[in-house]
């Protein structure tokens, strides 16, 4: 719960709309393609999750989750320079350094991430689980809010360049912490059953649940809505 919520702090730099921000105030005659695709990053990596999961098999779960993070904390600090960018070598070059940047660190949380929940299923025992994810939500979103409500304080109308660097200071912050945090919760062994099968015939086990195809269609149109 304290990883999620030390997250926000992260999210609340990296995320779409802050983003948008940000490539208007580098790039002004940026154009709503150009905006859609920063919008699309987060998702289009977060397939890599899925994709990456023989890595936890191989590596562990907690070693992939804590190196993925700290290599997408060096990406992280890579934006804190990007509105410097703006006066060396102008707007556009800033935008795709921005880009770039943010490429690479959603590819390191995606793959990350993989061995995140695993990690949570060693710590929650099976009769608390349902209460733990609500609780864990609750906590996150409630921190979310309050974190969106005091970037948008802070930033007001029009946003200097270096109120973005502030924020992403803070994620920095929030990044290293928190993967402190994952450093310190205990991992049990990998399970031998999923050498047993291939990661495709794994992959497909959950298509074959009705419940869940149908929330994934739900979830499909709602994220293109």
């Amino acid at each position: 719960i304290l990883y999620s919520c030390l997250s926000m702090l992260f999210w609340a730099g990296v995320n779409e709309r802050v983003t948008s921000l940000l490539v208007l105030r580098l790039h002004p005659e940026a154009s709503s393609a150009l905006l859609s695709f920063f919008f699309s990053i987060a998702p289009m990596a977060a397939v890599c999750t899925a994709l990456a999961s023989p890595l936890v098999e191989k590596f562990g779960k907690k070693r992939i989750t804590a190196h993925s993070y700290a290599i997408s904390t060096v990406f992280a600090c890579g934006l804190f320079f990007v509105p410097y960018l703006k006066n060396w070598i102008g707007g556009i070059y800033a935008v795709a350094a921005l880009a770039m940047f943010l490429c690479c660190l959603h590819l390191s949380r995606a793959i990350g991430i993989s061995g995140w929940f695993p990690l949570i299923n060693d710590s929650v025992p099976n009769e608390m689980r349902g209460r733990f994810f609500g609780k864990l939500r609750t906590s996150w979103q409630a921190v979310l809010i309050a974190v969106t409500a005091l970037t948008g304080w802070f930033f007001g109308d029009a946003p200097e360049l270096w109120r973005f660097q502030s924020l992403y200071a803070l994620g920095m912050i929030g990044i290293v912490i928190s993967t402190l945090v994952i450093m310190s919760i205990p991992e049990a062994p990998l399970s031998s059953s999923g050498k047993e099968n291939s990661f495709w015939h794994l992959l497909s086990i959950p298509f074959g649940n009705k419940v869940f195809v149908n929330f994934l269609a739900f979830v499909a149109l709602y994220s293109m809505a």
